[in-house]
């Protein structure tokens, strides 16, 4: 978690920003089953692809949008297997797919242990669908 180390990406109360990689099937999947917008007034999810300029802050903050996904909500950045571990507990619905999610990241040492793994499909997957890594311009 990273108070106040990328202010474009404020927030105001009851809305939350989700950085993520648009050209990930798992990531941009993962997004919209966790129906985010029936728990928060706003919901802006940010294809990191498509915003250069951010990936660029983001990484003079120490945030790599190719290792880490991003999760700004209440003046906090939280990244990797900690944002999905917070996307996981502020999911709605109760079908079978958000309740395991739940389970799942619930504990932070099985988010902590699975996050690595989850990186390395992303990373397999985009290498055998020849999408190249994000990069800013």
């Amino acid at each position: 978690m990273f108070a106040g180390r990328l202010a474009m990406l404020s927030t105001s109360p009851n809305e939350i920003k989700v950085v993520y990689d648009g050209a990930c099937p798992f990531c941009s999947n993962y997004v919209r089953l966790l129906r985010l917008r029936e728990t928060f007034d706003r919901v802006t999810l940010i294809n990191a692809r498509e915003r250069p300029d951010l990936v660029r802050r983001c990484a003079s903050a120490g945030f790599d949008l190719n290792e880490e996904m991003l999760v700004v909500m209440e003046g906090q950045t939280y990244a990797g297997a900690r944002a999905m571990q917070i996307l996981a507990m502020l999911s709605s619905g109760s079908s079978w797919g958000r309740r395991f999610y739940r389970w799942l990241f619930k504990s932070s040492i099985r988010a902590q242990t699975l996050y690595p793994f989850l990186r390395l499909g992303r990373k397999i997957t985009l290498f055998i669908v020849r999408r190249p890594q994000i990069v800013s311009k």
